[in-house]
């Protein structure tokens, strides 16, 4: 006749038993999705960015319209606040690679566009650069081919003297996200945040509310412009609902 101890003594290795298998069953389920993570990462796209170019002198502009731009020079001048909503932007410039083994559909926001050439550093002055700059855009990028992303970094006069003190590595970056998928119903989602820093104006010198151009120049030890990336973010579909963008219809 068991005891109640004896009872108490074999519930717990009842109980014991039924972690151990709990636990057993967690680790094989848990190498299950590391094996296919590898198997999808084998096969899937990879992008690797690579800084190519600044496009200098920064740029003036009363609307989002890149063909009325007006390049900066010395002989402007920002005094604020009474110049504070002048917008200035300054543009980078990305090489963009698919080192992976499938085609990846890349998605780019407004402000990006990809140039037509090799050796550009601006989108053509004419209206469908301007109509691609304001809108999202996908295009395929297969395996072994590239891009040169060119991006733009808009803030006022106002803001840029808001964020600027020290070096131009240290400034608040502004953050473009781009997006790269295959078309595998078991495949990557991946996002890469690009960081655009920058010091397009500096302080004159000689009068405390008075902002000038910025009288260092791209690919000197202190760059006017950075475009970094930041680790890309790998998601996977077999564990995550499929992605909506936010500009797609609910």
């Amino acid at each position: 006749m068991l005891t109640a101890y004896g009872t108490i003594g074999l519930a717990a290795v009842g109980a014991a038993q039924t972690f151990v298998t709990r636990q057993a069953v967690r680790t094989t389920q848990e190498d299950v999705r590391e094996a296919r993570k590898a198997r999808v990462d084998a096969s899937a796209p990879r992008l690797t960015f690579i800084a190519s170019g600044t496009s200098w002198p920064p740029h003036l502009i009363d609307s989002h319209d890149v063909t009325s731009r007006t390049d900066m020079n010395v002989k402007h001048r920002f005094v604020l606040p009474r110049d504070a909503n002048t917008v200035v932007y300054v543009a980078g410039c990305l090489k963009v690679v698919n080192e992976g083994k499938t085609t990846a559909v890349v998605t780019i926001p407004m402000g990006a566009v990809v140039l037509g050439g090799p050796t550009d550093t601006e989108p053509a002055r004419d209206y469908d650069a301007a109509q691609r700059l304001r809108t999202v855009q996908a295009f395929p990028l297969p395996p072994g081919e590239h891009v040169i992303l060119w991006l733009r970094a808009s803030r006022t006069a106002g803001e840029w003297a808001a964020v600027q003190g020290g070096l131009v590595g240290d400034q608040d970056p502004i953050v473009v996200t781009i997006y790269a998928e295959d078309t595998l119903a078991d495949g990557v989602q991946d996002c890469t945040d690009l960081h655009i820093r920058a010091m397009p104006i500096v302080p004159s010198g000689q009068d405390d509310h008075a902002w000038v151009l910025n009288p260092l120049l791209p690919g000197q030890p202190s760059s006017p412009v950075q475009v970094t990336a930041a680790p890309t973010v790998r998601s996977y579909r077999s564990e995550t609902q499929p992605r909506r963008h936010w500009w797609h219809n609910a």
